[in-house]
């Protein structure tokens, strides 16, 4: 567990929430069907994403 400020948090819980196209399913849906592993990579990748997503709104 890591601790992450609140506007990043909500980034990724929107990103997870959110209907893929073409399936009806969320993001967290298709990854509760992956391996832990994988869920890893993904899930540091998110945060990496909401991260940039983050410094770039501040600039």
């Amino acid at each position: 567990m890591i601790w992450l400020p609140v506007g990043v948090h909500r980034r990724i819980t929107a990103r997870y929430a959110r209907k893929l196209r073409g399936s009806g399913q969320t993001l967290r849906d298709v990854m509760n069907d992956m391996s832990w592993d994988e869920q890893y990579s993904r899930g540091l990748r998110a945060i990496r994403h909401a991260l940039r997503e983050a410094y770039e709104d501040d600039e």
